[in-house]
């Protein structure tokens, strides 16, 4: 029963964090007019343009597999067909492990569900 506790404390600290964690914006270049202001004259403007420029293809190819990966997860989620007692259970497991009922059911496609 401690051990339960114990994950179940791990879990909810880990769940605080997340939620404090800010997903980064894409990356913006300044104007020049910005970048003078900001940094005293204009040299070096065309490698900080470059070096957003790659750090901005970064953050889209990132975005865009997660984005892919969530849409996939949801669609495959709306296909499934429960049963009431299937999703009270999963309604309970979720309370007890402090999770959502959709990662509940992801887990269950995983592992199988459990008797």
């Amino acid at each position: 029963m401690d051990e339960f506790i114990v994950d179940s404390q791990k879990l909810l600290a880990a769940k605080m964090l997340l939620d404090t964690f800010q997903i980064p914006k894409r990356p913006i270049t300044l104007s020049a007019h910005q970048y003078k202001k900001q940094f005293g004259s204009n040299q070096g403007y065309a490698e900080y343009k470059k070096r957003v420029k790659q750090q901005r293809k970064e953050w889209d190819i990132l975005h865009k597999a997660l984005y892919k990966n969530n849409k996939q997860k949801s669609k495959y989620l709306t296909q499934i067909n429960l049963s009431d007692e299937a999703l009270q259970q999963a309604e309970l497991l979720a309370i007890q492990n402090c999770i959502s009922v959709s990662e509940v059911l992801s887990q269950w496609l995983e592992k199988g569900r459990p008797s």
